[in-house]
């Protein structure tokens, strides 16, 4: 199991053969729908920023008008105290600007840092993201890594077998969590298939294994419902091979 870091977050994924890590689309892509809040955010302070620049040049001709005494001292210490206020915030603005920039390239593979168990960092060769279903899957050449087998076709997974997640909720590398596995379920009645669980599936754990206690993965960890605690969804394994046939077969 991998942690994934992205320039806008981190995930979890896991090596589905020697060389290829599958994970979640949504790890290794930002939202639409909170890039364009991000994209006000940083639009609105932008505004901001210059009208109060525009404030601040404003407010010195006046200075420059008024003959010495209160008024002149008091808007003089006014100005100052304006100018320092906008200097504190100019760095998280240029920030947040740069962050826009890079959110709103397309990705590529050299943006996206595998970081191994052992804390060492690579980069992905290969990406390619799936249309349809929340998976993504990245190839890594530099070596041969063991990676998590799938069940044989005749093990099949039971309401209340016992399951694990490993991932890096909030940062916290190779964590793993225990529940059982509560059954099938399906997005809509055409929609796809879902495992759920009540094993916790944090922030950071999408893109991670879902295992069995024979060490088989299940599944690719992938959301939780919303206003609720115990329930959570993988995508079952077989999707991901079925998905990406042309390359892991």
């Amino acid at each position: 199991t991998v942690s994934i870091e992205t320039p806008w977050g981190t995930g979890s994924g896991f090596f589905v053969n020697e060389n290829y890590i599958v994970t979640n689309r949504h790890v290794i892509e930002f939202d639409e729908k909170k890039l364009a809040e991000f994209r006000h955010k940083v639009e609105t302070a932008r505004k901001m920023i210059e009208l109060e620049r525009q404030k601040i040049s404003e407010m010195k001709r006046q200075l420059r008008q008024l003959p010495k005494g209160p008024s002149r001292s008091q808007l003089a210490l006014i100005i100052a105290a304006r100018e320092e206020e906008l200097e504190k915030v100019l760095p998280r603005y240029e920030e947040g600007e740069e962050r826009l920039a890079r959110l709103e390239e397309d990705i590529q593979p050299s943006d996206i840092k595998i970081v191994m168990a052992d804390g060492s960092k690579h980069v992905a060769n290969y990406l390619v993201v799936s249309k349809s279903k929340d998976l993504a899957l990245m190839s890594l050449f530099s070596g041969e890594w063991t990676y998590i087998e799938r069940p044989p076709e005749s093990m099949q997974l039971h309401q209340g077998d016992k399951v694990y997640t490993i991932g890096s909720p909030v940062g916290l590398r190779q964590t793993v969590t225990a529940g059982v596995f509560s059954g099938y379920r399906r997005h809509k009645n055409d929609g796809p298939r879902y495992l759920q669980t009540d094993a916790p599936i944090n922030p950071g754990n999408s893109g991670g294994p879902l295992i069995d206690e024979h060490g088989y993965v299940r599944g690719v960890n992938t959301m939780i419902l919303r206003d609720t605690e115990g329930i959570g969804f993988a995508i079952p394994i077989e999707t991901v091979f079925e998905e990406f046939s042309s390359t892991l077969f």
